[in-house]
């Protein structure tokens, strides 16, 4: 008779009584590890992305969506809120009259009310009469050093209490509009990304495209006889 092949493995004589060998040998292979769950950068979902997407798409394709311009604003800002990480967000309109700029409407600003009663004039010169000559954004950061950061003007600092966020002017036909505010709060351990960067220009780059195109629409309704 051959002699039987070795058993390969280890021998132990401490191996439980009731192991059953057969069923560990005939037992299924594990199958494949999960799939990691999808990420959109920037966002708090899929659907949130989707909607966000959506929003966009109206407010450049749609300028009768909304009926007045405050009502752009405000949706911005709940979209913004709403559909992305970022966790403080805010408006401050313009006032030509007085040569400033105030808050108009915030969410996520309710434990800081400094920021979201938020004024500042444009005289002297600082960051925001720059911002409101164009539209322009910029990203405040220590990590991303910028000339703009002397020119914050200490009352902002102190309403904000964060030397990290996003800004961004928004015009309509006839000038500067709005100034659109935010960040991931002062908890915030992550930090600011490239994506929410984008997401915010975007948003903000939506909003006056529709603001001057509502603006034109309702100058020539007027001169129509």
């Amino acid at each position: 008779r051959p002699t039987p092949p070795p058993k390969i493995g280890l021998t132990s004589r401490n191996l439980p009584e009731d192991l059953d060998r057969n069923s560990i040998l005939n037992a299924p292979l594990p199958g494949a590890p999960a799939a990691a769950p999808a990420r959109f950068p920037g966002f708090r979902s899929l659907q949130k992305k989707q909607e966000f997407e959506q929003f966009l798409q109206r407010l450049l394709t749609e300028p009768d969506c909304y009926d007045t311009e405050f009502a752009v604003v405000r949706a911005v800002v709940e979209h913004l809120h709403d559909c992305t990480e970022l966790t403080r967000v805010l408006a401050s309109l313009y006032n030509p009259k007085l040569d400033q700029l105030e808050a108009y409407f915030a969410l996520g600003c309710e434990q800081y009310p400094g920021l979201k009663r938020f004024r500042v004039r444009l005289q002297p010169v600082n960051l925001f009469t720059h911002l409101l000559k164009q539209p322009a954004g910029l990203w405040l950061s220590p990590d991303r050093p910028n000339k703009a950061t002397g020119l914050i003007p200490g009352s902002f600092k102190q309403a904000s209490q964060s030397d990290t966020c996003f800004l961004m002017s928004v015009f309509d036909h006839k000038g500067p509009h709005a100034l659109f505010y935010a960040d991931r709060g002062l908890g915030d351990r992550l930090g600011l990304s490239e994506h929410e960067y984008s997401i915010f220009k975007s948003a903000c780059t939506a909003c006056s495209k529709h603001l001057i195109t509502k603006g034109k629409r309702a100058a020539v309704k007027k001169t129509d006889p």
